[in-house]
């Protein structure tokens, strides 16, 4: 699923915040869901320019689905 490009980073940064929070929003309010049906999320690009917070909420999903094999 295409998420956010680096390009999206040219908004202002009141956007670009918000966008971020969605993406932890989700991953918070879905994690559990995501496990009890089996998703794997996995995350692919760069680590940087992305904030401590939205890094840290891509690696507990991922190591949270890391076993599972669904789509």
């Amino acid at each position: 699923i295409y998420a956010f490009s680096t390009e999206n980073f040219n908004r202002s940064a009141e956007e670009v915040s918000y966008l971020m929070g969605l993406i932890i929003k989700f991953f918070n309010e879905r994690a559990k869901e995501l496990g009890e049906n089996n998703i794997k999320i996995i995350f692919s690009g760069k680590k940087e320019p992305l904030k401590e917070d939205v890094w840290n909420c891509i690696n507990n999903v991922t190591n949270m689905t890391q076993n599972n094999t669904g789509g």
